[in-house]
């Protein structure tokens, strides 16, 4: 008997683990200010709070490769840390997603 394959992921699930790649939202999981399921709109609310620049432009960036009417300037990079860098730069190699630069 052949195995089952698995169902294919869901854009959002792809998404997600795009995001869940930056160690901004793996903390916000953390804390329990991200659900484990987390959708765009959570992000989205998150990047709202008070809080740092830094932070709130890996959202920008992670909302911005959801749906490209997400403003995000590429000049933010210029603040986030290396680790954030590092899993940008997996992103628009096409480690992350198999594609590069792959908006969802």
């Amino acid at each position: 008997m052949a195995p089952i394959s698995p169902l294919p992921l869901t854009n959002v699930q792809r998404w997600r683990a795009v995001a869940s790649d930056f160690h901004a939202v793996r903390w916000c999981l953390n804390r329990g200010e991200l659900v484990p399921d987390f959708e765009p709109i959570h992000l989205a609310r998150l990047r709202k709070r008070p809080g740092s620049g830094a932070i709130k432009g890996v959202f920008s960036f992670l909302l911005h490769i959801w749906n490209s009417e997400n403003r995000f300037d590429l000049a933010e990079i210029s603040r986030w840390d290396e680790d954030h860098i590092k899993a940008f730069g997996r992103w628009v190699s096409g480690a992350s997603t198999g594609r590069p630069c792959h908006y969802f």
